[in-house]
């Protein structure tokens, strides 16, 4: 841990610092003057210009905001080492395409053929959840998930599905792709053999990252009907992600107050694998992912 040496009125024992990261000691939060960023000086510690470096929390990022009090969350420490995987995510053809308006039928159907089945994982694993909670608080958050998959999601894959001229139940049952397969294990390993904590950092990239390219692309694109992909950019641009993905963050947060350390490397490591996963499984829909043999007809080539 390295040595802080603060200018100003603020208080040391809130924070540590190793390898050049900052975190939060005892929950506390770290103090900031409004308006702008401060800079800490870190003795045996440099980064960009000499032995300053500056504070990873802007302002217009703080999870919380009590009289002038700021501190970044277990979460957002997590969305910002991810920040290279959301940024690839926003720059992928595929998003890309959705964004144009312009994706090859075979790489929709590819995509909603995969994502119903990984979403019935998904819901299986909102199901294995509620049996490791301990409120009906924490139940009722699942519960309500698994409505929304059923009777809510379906709908950006009817926007999907009308633009490759097909029926959506032409598209169910269908097996999964290296990368879906992939994905859909490493959150059932979570929900078999891990926390509660765990599982929500296993699920919890999902609907975040959705609801980032939603969001971005309702504001570059500000798409009208007559947008081929209007309905899709519609649904996780304005706000049908928010709440799970804010409640799930908070429920990360909390149980990340009283994780023993080991445990928090778990929750980083499901959590980052989810991200890249998540990346992949775009890739997995541009490229039509299949698996390498094709039983009966040898080595593909």
């Amino acid at each position: 841990m390295t040595e802080t040496g603060l200018p100003g009125p603020f208080e040391p024992d809130l924070v540590s610092a190793s390898g050049g990261k900052w975190r939060r000691m005892q929950s506390q939060p770290l103090h900031f003057w409004s308006g702008f960023y401060m800079s800490l000086h870190i003795k045996g510690d440099t980064k960009n210009d000499g032995d300053r470096i500056h504070s990873p929390f802007p302002l217009h990022q703080a999870d919380e905001k009590r009289r002038g009090v700021f501190y970044m969350s277990f979460t957002q420490e997590l969305r910002e080492e991810a920040a290279p995987i959301f940024e690839a995510i926003f720059d992928h053809p595929f998003v890309r395409g959705i964004a144009a308006g312009e994706l090859e039928k075979d790489q929709l159907v590819h995509y909603v053929k995969q994502d119903f089945e990984y979403l019935n994982t998904f819901m299986k694993i909102y199901g294995m959840a509620v049996s490791k909670c301990e409120t009906r608080e924490e139940m009722a958050l699942f519960n309500e998930q698994i409505s929304f998959v059923l009777h809510s999601e379906i709908h950006p894959h009817n926007n999907l599905c009308r633009a490759a001229e097909v029926t959506y139940e032409e598209l169910h049952g269908f097996p999964l792709a290296p990368t879906a397969h992939h994905y859909t294990r490493h959150m059932l390993e979570a929900a078999h053999s891990g926390t509660l904590g765990e599982i929500v950092a296993a699920l919890l990239p999902c609907p975040w990252t959705y609801l980032e390219i939603g969001q971005r692309l309702m504001e570059e694109v500000q798409p009208d009907e007559t947008h081929p992909f209007y309905d899709w950019i519609t649904f996780y641009g304005e706000k049908s992600m928010e709440p799970v993905t804010d409640q799930l963050r908070k429920m990360l947060d909390k149980w990340a107050e009283t994780a023993p350390e080991n445990e928090l490397k778990r929750i980083k490591e499901y959590f980052m694998i989810s991200c890249q996963l998540e990346y992949g499984f775009w890739e997995m829909a541009y490229t039509v992912e299949q698996w390498p043999v094709e039983i009966g007809r040898g080595v593909k080539t």
